[in-house]
């Protein structure tokens, strides 16, 4: 018996590249596999497993759905609840500005972290009621205030963020060294 394993790694190296469903069709009719093995990556090798089920390929392994239910944040917080587990607060948002208020709603602002192109990860960053906020991938700065807002702290620890709170301006007058 013949099965296949198709590995998404080549649009990391050629983006232009793309696997389509009539190629993997095409391959398993031809090698007349007994099943494909897909090594998820994302949406698109998922999308496409999809697919592959609904054609009749004899996808391996972990089905699917169960990969989308755990990816999906909706469907894998309504599988948490029908199990009785607890789970952080969490949302869905479809916009940034939704994004925002997901954030914020929260109970704690310890950090958050913005992707995408940088002048609107920017301004998505200000936005959010958060200690720090990291973008693209940036690097913790220990010099930076560090802390959080609500249920997190205030957002000034490290530092001398950390002792502005604490001191108090005082000017005395009226005797000579």
């Amino acid at each position: 018996e013949k099965n296949m394993t198709l590995s998404w790694n080549l649009e990391k190296l050629a983006p232009h590249i793309a696997i389509t469903l009539e190629d993997v069709l095409n391959i398993y009719e031809r090698e007349q596999a007994f099943g494909v093995i897909v090594q998820f990556g994302g949406q698109t090798p998922l999308n496409l497993a999809i697919k592959l089920e609904a054609s009749g390929v004899n996808v391996l392994g972990t089905s699917s759905d169960s990969i989308d239910r755990a990816e999906d944040r909706k469907r894998f917080q309504v599988l948490l609840e029908d199990l009785g587990l607890r789970q952080p607060e969490n949302g869905t948002a479809t916009s940034s500005d939704e994004a925002v208020q997901i954030a914020n709603d929260t109970d704690y602002g310890l950090f958050g972290y913005v992707s995408g192109e940088t002048e609107h990860a920017k301004k998505i960053a200000n936005r959010i009621r958060a200690g720090s906020v990291a973008i693209n991938g940036a690097q913790a700065d220990f010099t930076a205030p560090f802390g959080g807002y609500k249920q997190s702290g205030n957002g000034r620890e490290w530092g001398p963020f950390g002792f502005e709170e604490f001191l108090e301006t005082k000017a005395v007058v009226g005797y000579e060294s």
